[in-house]
């Protein structure tokens, strides 16, 4: 029963490429968040807490979306050119959420610390269901 089980999960995921780009993006998420927060209560500097916290997101995450997310289209691709689409893709992203945080952090709110995490934890989830369309049909295609 176990084994079935296990079986239908294992065919589940390699079916299905948004499942193991929503995996790899909560491990990403989980250590971009990580590293963000002990930069930020560490430095207090959001940008550079912002920039190496997706930096840690982004060297696993561009590892682990070729080798199990998109590897049927990464397989078929250029390595280099692939590359480049990803790192543009992340400076884009990062431009943007550094000034959206920045933005944050210069406004006058109660629970200061809270709000800027949330609202980085939003902007993030609102990057990675583009990030999943991007990957798949510029990127990695």
């Amino acid at each position: 029963m176990v084994e079935y089980g296990i079986a239908k999960i294992s065919d589940w995921l390699s079916r299905y490429s948004s499942t193991r780009f929503l995996l790899v993006g909560v491990v990403q998420f989980i250590l971009d968040l990580a590293v963000f927060c002990i930069i930020y209560f560490t430095l207090e500097q959001v940008v550079a807490a912002n920039i190496l916290g997706r930096l840690t997101g982004v060297a696993v995450g561009l590892y682990l979306h070729k080798k199990y997310t998109f590897k049927e289209g990464a397989a078929n691709g250029n390595t280099h050119v692939q590359s480049a689409k990803f790192v543009f893709w992340w400076v884009a992203t990062t431009l943007l959420t550094s000034s959206f945080l920045v933005w944050i952090e210069r406004g006058q709110f109660d629970y200061h610390e809270v709000v800027l995490i949330s609202s980085k934890m939003i902007f993030e989830v609102v990057v990675v269901g583009i990030s999943f369309f991007v990957y798949k049909y510029w990127v990695y295609r």
